[in-house]
């Protein structure tokens, strides 16, 4: 696989390097990892710090783009990427781990309210339907019963 820089710019306000480089390579576009690793040696930074932030392929090429930050700190790092890219990169593994025992806890504690208000919504609606359908039915069946009579006494 070859690795070209396009452009090199270092940022100062926001404490990174924005690199922009194409990876040609044979076969398969290979993995994300695959292509963390050839940027860590070619650029000899620390992959800690550094964040492939785009991948865009080229149509029918053998041709990959790449936009990559390399920053100075791990934390400044954290509070501008998203998390999503972090993960992307293996660089958030701990945090989704801690989440996932949080999360759980915290879904069973909103669940049991949530399942009796549920159950109070649920009884609520109930008596009152029977009672509107009950008395829509009794008229019906003394409505019928003067129809009855009056058809009689036609008759007769």
């Amino acid at each position: 696989m070859d690795f070209e820089i396009k452009e090199k710019k270092e940022n100062n306000l926001l404490e990174r390097t924005e690199v922009a480089a194409i990876i040609s390579f044979d076969g398969a576009t290979p993995p994300i990892n695959q292509m963390r690793d050839i940027v860590v040696q070619k650029l000899g930074c620390n992959p800690d710090l550094m964040v492939i932030r785009k991948v865009e392929p080229g149509f029918g090429e053998r041709k990959v783009s790449l936009r990559i930050h390399i920053y100075k700190s791990p934390e400044k790092m954290k509070t501008i990427e998203e998390k999503y890219v972090l993960k992307r990169n293996n660089l958030a593994e701990e945090e989704k781990k801690e989440e996932k025992k949080e999360a759980p806890k915290e879904e069973k504690k909103e669940e049991a309210p949530k399942e009796e208000k549920a159950e109070e919504k649920k009884e609520e609606p109930k008596p009152e339907e029977k009672k509107e359908e009950a008395p829509k039915e009794e008229p019906k069946a003394e409505e019928k019963k003067e129809e009855k009579p009056a058809e009689e006494k036609k008759e007769e």
